[in-house]
């Protein structure tokens, strides 16, 4: 194929998978260049991003929150286990694809999924430990130290800035919760920590009427629904343990009057929480003991056909994100493979 002009090359490798780009790198060390370079991972990137919405084929990932695998350690009479399992589902139905190990160890089993943005996950624990990983092309990298000199009660947020094709994560720590927080941000292409100031001294609280599609509705979450801003209401009768959850959708970003309501889902018990998925389904945790001696269920409704499944695979306290596959980490400094 060495005949073929570049830019059908790069046209045929764009609509391949993941799995065979990273093979046909081995073809030639032309092909291996053109794959590896920013360029190309983002424009196989939109085009993964694009083909997945149309055809409806949006994934999410998952892994138990520590007490979750602590108290299944316990109950099988095992100690606490040192690497975490991810596992792989289908965004729509929770019904799971592959599960995947974490290819390294953290310094402490209290660990956490910060984010995912385009296949990439941010994982941290409670040494201020962080990964970035990409399952896809079996590659990960440890972020340097802080450039803050102390770092207590942290709060870490992982983001993709489109302007400049980057991706960052942000940490936040105070010495008590009543002081100032100190600021620092990771980039990636750079592979360093700075320091960001900021000009005010307390932190920002939502008004509880800020941006409400209706003061009248008890709000639950804010939450991502298909690239919109989402708010989830609840609405409870009197003299009843059942609800309607009303989910509206900000069509014009910033703009109070373009609120719109799409979904009422009706539910049946006194639940706990609700998540939303990008896609549109309805995660409830609910306890049917009203006292809490049996722990959480999950329920999984789809919004459109109000259909509930109430045994996903997910049955226990964990992190969501949703997931794609991407090249993503495929080159850059300090990065492992496994």
């Amino acid at each position: 194929m060495n005949h073929l002009p570049c830019d059908i090359v790069l046209n045929i490798l764009g609509k391949l998978p993941v799995k065979s780009v990273i093979r046909l790198r081995r073809v030639c060390k032309f092909w291996d260049s053109l794959i590896t370079t920013p360029s190309f991972i983002s424009t196989h990137l939109n085009r993964n991003n694009n083909n997945n919405k149309d055809n409806g084929n949006d994934y999410i990932i998952h892994m138990a929150s520590w007490k979750a695998r602590r108290l299944v350690s316990s109950h099988l009479s095992k100690s606490p286990p040192k690497t975490s399992i991810c596992t792989v589902a289908f965004d729509r139905t929770f019904d799971k694809i592959s599960d995947i190990e974490i290819p390294f160890d953290f310094t402490s089993d209290c660990t956490q999924m910060v984010g995912s943005c385009n296949g990439l996950l941010c994982l941290a624990d409670s040494n201020n430990v962080i990964y970035l990983w990409n399952p896809s092309v079996r590659k990960f990298k440890k972020l340097p130290h802080t450039c803050l000199e102390n770092l207590n009660h942290v709060t870490l947020g992982f983001a993709y800035c489109s302007e400049n094709n980057d991706y960052k994560v942000v940490r936040t720590s105070r010495s008590t919760f009543l002081s100032p927080s100190e600021i620092e941000m990771y980039t990636l292409s750079s592979d360093s920590w700075r320091r960001v100031e900021i000009s005010v001294t307390t932190d920002v609280w939502f008004s509880k009427d800020l941006l409400s599609p209706s003061p009248l509705l008890q709000r639950t979450c804010i939450a991502s629904l298909r690239g919109k801003l989402a708010f989830i209401a609840k609405l409870a009768f009197i003299g009843q343990s059942s609800f309607q959850y009303f989910i509206w959708v900000m069509t014009d970003y910033g703009v109070v009057e373009s609120w719109n309501k799409l979904f009422v889902v009706p539910f049946e018990r006194l639940a706990c929480w609700v998540r939303l998925t990008d896609y549109g389904s309805l995660m409830v945790g609910y306890r049917n003991d009203p006292f809490g001696r049996q722990g959480l269920k999950y329920a999984l409704i789809d919004t459109e056909t109000l259909q509930e499944k109430k045994d996903p695979d997910i049955q226990h306290p964990s992190f969501i994100a949703s997931f794609m596959e991407s090249l993503v980490l495929l080159d850059g400094t300090n990065v492992e493979s496994y």
